[in-house]
């Protein structure tokens, strides 16, 4: 039954732990628990939680909503297979007297019955006395995600406390019932009635009008505005949210989508048509002249693409999780990210997403060439022109920031994830603002956090909305909040669970710890000899060499993606491939924080004149679990730069640097480190298939000899920065610029 609800049924979005458990790891995901629990009693969703559950515990069925995807603006569904997940949520509905929308499949309620339903879940289901929810199906409703405010309904935020019970998680949105629902720290008071005024059409400089909803204070004067170019329909929340409190707020369609006129084309015309409505909004009666942006995904890079234009009006942007540059998105070290491309590409296009995303083993994925794929669908040349394009060229540097930070000279809050597909673009960013920003303000008021979670996650932030606030409040208010004062980085380190503030990155404190692999020879699979230790190899040893089969390739169990199986993931199965070499440490004696940059020096030898290397890095628990932590992968052409590759003579050592992105971990005592080496993870990137072929463009498939060495002329090892244990008696770590809180 599963099929009618998604290509990957909950594979993405399961959960272990118990109620109680301190999570080592959280990916952020969502879990689709209200398709789950309709599939299995084949009832409305909202009946079944309503008798089985809340009416028990005080709250009445006109005291709360349910909110299923429906057609409205008279636009498709993001997915119309899918029952309750649509793009728009229609239509609106009325909680206490308030008017709201929300994303697809939300529940909405007050805050107050949302700290009653969490007590219910913090008691083990139980409410005076009464079994609720059974307690073995409890592990399975737990999820460490946050709320934040719904749709500026809610008069305070809720948040994260220190007990950890887990979540419950409704729907597949933002909506899930975090570790402990606490009320504060800001009471968040409205003092504006808002008034909506939707299809306003916005001018560019070519003719063509952009549509957009225009939320605003319903008194007279001027405010601050916040701006949203959105490729899909979110907002609504910030709307409301933000109307009350003094802002104007447009959600504008980008060209093509929703209500604006004029062709979709993926990205090539955000940074004018930016510019443009910011422009626009800047001169309006109700504008006091500054403009603030925000958005996540897509609508993060349309924050940035603008801002090297400079308009007088822009002040401060706060991008969730977007790229730097489409070729960084897109490519990574010159190999492509297919299920980015299949996803976003080929699934989006038009006025609407119109189709559903493709499972783990779609045939799309499979089909060779690659290209003709991409033949099969409509309106996809910009897909096409991502192909032709497979290295770094004027094609990429025209929509990307790379190039362009002196030219930004407003701040910007980052938020990403340990686990987002974009992570390593948000700390580019991060390091380019601060080292190339366009004025002072650039330079030291941008910011960065992030988070334990994955693509999307960010939402889940606990106090996101006041957090925006007071980013707003400081730029475009002059309110005096400190924000300004604050540290410029915010890192949640897993393992110790705990948030943490920092100065600088990499952290000044890091120290480079080198772990080189040994083996006798045969390091093929977890089964193997394969060791990784600090000390540097003092002879000649055996290489380890294994065959890389495209037509088998080594399937995404983890990492860093924005959809398939993403996260913390258990890869024990995985590792037990032939086709993987794997080099595990000794228990560790004592706890080990590794927080930054990860890389992997690499000499290997290939029998093919183009192939890729890929690393892993993983946290083995004494039970045998190794989870997920960070991964990496390498383009051999692409081995000296992104701009001109070359291929490499068969049989021949080159030196290839591997780099994991970054991380922050507590590899506990009695865990053990374990890094796998291998030539495919497929499909968060497509297959190498080892010729001399343009990509994408040939069936031709070979096999690859691959041939890792570790001895003392190639010292193959891995880098991790690991931070100096804390000053016994001081509770400050050596050179420690980091504060926990």
């Amino acid at each position: 039954p599963w099929a009618k609800w998604t290509g990957d049924p909950l594979f993405d979005n399961y959960a272990h732990a118990a109620p109680g458990t301190v999570r080592k790891y959280s990916s952020g995901a969502y879990v689709r628990l209200g398709q789950a629990l309709t599939a299995l009693w084949d009832r409305d969703l909202k009946d079944v939680i309503q008798e089985k559950v809340l009416r028990h515990i005080g709250i009445p069925a006109d005291r709360w909503g349910w909110l299923p995807g429906k057609v409205v603006h008279d636009t498709k569904d993001f997915y119309p297979d899918i029952p309750g997940y649509g793009e728009y949520v229609g239509p609106p509905y009325k909680i206490n007297g308030h008017v709201v929308r929300g994303g697809p499949g939300w529940v909405v309620m007050s805050s107050e019955d949302l700290a009653r339903f969490g007590l219910l879940i913090a008691t083990g289901g139980v409410w005076k006395g009464k079994q609720l929810v059974d307690p073995k199906f409890l592990p399975n409703l737990q999820y460490g995600v946050g709320i934040h405010a719904f749709a500026g309904d809610a008069d305070t935020m809720v948040g994260y406390a220190k007990i950890n019970t887990g979540g419950f998680p409704f729907g597949g949105g933002d909506f899930s019932f975090p570790k402990k629902l606490i009320v504060g720290p800001v009471h968040l008071k409205r003092i504006y009635k808002v008034i909506r005024t939707p299809k306003v059409k916005v001018p560019m400089r070519d003719g063509v009008n952009l549509g957009a909803d225009i939320y605003r204070p319903d008194a007279p004067g001027k405010f601050p505005v916040l701006m949203l170019l959105r490729y899909f329909r979110e907002g609504a929340d910030h709307g409301k949210f933000f109307a009350r409190r003094g802002y104007v707020v447009a959600l504008v369609d980008s060209r093509g989508r929703g209500d604006s006129e004029g062709k979709w084309d993926s990205y090539v015309n955000e940074p004018k048509d930016g510019y443009d409505a910011q422009q626009w909004l800047g001169r309006q009666r109700w504008s006091n002249g500054k403009i603030g942006t925000f958005g996540i995904s897509y609508n993060a890079f349309t924050q940035y693409m603008p801002a090297p234009l400079g308009s007088p009006y822009l002040k401060c942007l706060f991008p969730e999780e977007g790229q730097q540059t489409n070729f960084g998105h897109l490519y990574y070290d010159g190999v492509m990210q297919l299920n980015v491309v299949f996803q976003f590409g080929l699934f989006t296009r038009g006025k609407l997403q119109t189709q559903k995303q493709p499972h783990i083993r779609d045939p799309h994925y499979l089909q060779l060439p690659l290209i003709s794929a991409v033949d099969k669908f409509p309106d996809v040349q910009h897909v096409k022109d991502w192909f032709k394009h497979s290295r770094y060229d004027e094609y990429w540097k025209a929509y990307g920031v790379k190039e362009k930070y002196p030219q930004i000279k407003v701040p910007a809050f980052i938020m990403t994830g340990w686990y987002d597909n974009l992570c390593h673009e948000g700390w580019r960013h991060f390091k380019g603002f601060r080292e190339q920003g366009g004025s002072e303000q650039a330079r030291t008021g941008t910011k960065i956090l992030v988070g334990p979670w994955a693509h999307g996650g960010s939402r889940s932030y606990p106090g996101l909305m006041e957090l925006k606030l007071r980013w707003y409040d400081f730029w475009l208010k002059g309110i005096q909040n400190g924000i300004d004062k604050e540290p410029p980085i915010k890192i949640y380190v897993m393992g110790a669970d705990k948030w943490r503030t920092e100065n600088e990155w990499p952290l000044a404190r890091a120290r480079p710890a080198r772990f080189y692999i040994h083996s006798k020879g045969k390091a093929n699979s977890v089964s193997g000899d394969g060791r990784l230790n600090r000390s540097p190899p003092q002879q000649d040893s055996p290489p380890d060499k294994y065959v890389y089969d495209p037509k088998n390739p080594v399937y995404t169990n983890g990492g860093q993606i924005s959809t398939l199986a993403r996260g913390p993931r258990d890869r024990q199965k995985t590792q037990k491939r032939n086709d993987i070499l794997v080099y595990t440490t000794e228990p560790l004696a004592e706890d080990m924080e590794v927080t930054g940059p990860v890389e992997m020096k690499l000499y290997a030898a290939s029998s093919a004149v183009n192939t890729d290397f890929t690393a892993t890095l993983t946290d083995v628990h004494p039970d045998g679990k190794a989870i997920h932590i960070c991964e990496g992968i390498r383009g051999v052409t692409f081995r000296e730069s992104l701009e001109n590759p070359t291929f490499i003579t068969p049989g021949k050592v080159y030196r290839y640097t591997i780099d994991l992105w970054e991380t922050s971990m507590v590899f506990k005592r009695g865990h053990r480190i374990r890094l796998e080496i291998s030539s495919s993870n497929f499909p968060r990137f497509a297959r190498n298939q080892n010729t001399d072929k343009p990509f994408g463009t040939s069936a031709q498939i070979k096999k690859a000899r691959q041939t890792i060495l570790h001895n003392a002329k190639y010292p193959s090892h891995l880098i991790l920065p690991v931070i100096p244990e804390k000053k016994k008696g001081t509770g400050a770590y050596i050179g420690n610029n980091g504060r926990y809180g």
